[in-house]
């Protein structure tokens, strides 16, 4: 797969006593010339750090982008972003 465009979005989470501990969640998309969209939610905290991706084709450059940012302006926790982007792909 040949690189076309990448997209980053970063999102920073303050500790909020024992409700959420600092962390930082990254989404990312990769976005291909033969319209594959690669996304990636990584968090990484003081404690850990996880990385998740997933590959969907078919999507046009605006729609792959508009998920992107859905993502991140709806700060998707990354334990639901693969759910919230399957219910996202339904709908476009």
């Amino acid at each position: 797969m040949r690189i076309g465009e990448r997209y980053i979005r970063n999102r920073s989470f303050s500790q909020l006593g024992r409700l959420q501990s600092a962390h930082r969640v990254r989404y990312s998309l990769v976005f291909s010339p033969e319209c594959t969209a690669t996304y990636e939610v990584a968090v990484v905290s003081a404690r850990e750090a996880t990385r998740e991706s997933r590959t969907v084709t078919g999507l046009c450059r605006q729609k792959a982008r508009w998920i992107l940012e859905y993502l991140y302006e709806n700060a998707v926790p990354a334990e639901h972003w693969r759910d919230v982007l399957d219910d996202l792909l339904v709908q476009i």
